[in-house]
């Protein structure tokens, strides 16, 4: 099976075969075959970009400039959130210098809670621990196999 060309490939073919031909140099759309169908100079043809191209051109800056400008929005958002969540942090203050270098860190720190507002789970069923959800199938099991030995097959 043949590979489909390029647009330059085929805008090749179309002025091989068209020598006055009108034709998008994006995307070799044939506008037309014969010079008097347009009224354009020879740079000005050879140089073509047709409308459809040149409106997409337009939409793809306008795009980009949206990202842009959401972009800078968002790092804007995202500065102001790390700085709420740092003055949120736990505030570690160590004690005066004259502590005894041999003590434990974690003895040498004072640190307050955070917040815990974002730590809430959402509603819906408890959860059930894995250790827990594993003995109870274990009992379910025991159950059901003293039942099978304890009735009598008619």
């Amino acid at each position: 099976m043949p590979l489909p060309l390029t647009p330059q490939q085929t805008l090749t073919l179309l002025r091989t075969r068209y020598p006055d031909a009108l034709a998008c140099t994006r995307c070799a759309v044939l506008l037309a075959t014969q010079r008097s169908s347009y009224r354009l100079s020879e740079p000005e043809r050879l140089a073509y970009v047709c409308a459809e191209c040149r409106q997409d051109e337009v939409q793809a800056a306008r795009v980009a400039e949206v990202r842009a400008e959401t972009g800078r929005r968002n790092i804007v958002l995202a500065r102001a959130t790390m700085a709420a969540r740092a003055s949120m942090q736990p505030a570690i203050q160590s004690p005066s210098s004259d502590a005894h270098a041999d003590e434990d860190l974690q003895s040498r720190l004072i640190v307050t809670p955070q917040p815990l507002a974002h730590r809430r789970r959402k509603g819906g069923r408890p959860r059930v621990g894995a250790l827990i959800q594993l003995q109870k199938a274990r009992d379910r099991a025991r159950a059901h196999r003293q039942r099978r030995r304890t009735t009598v097959p008619a």
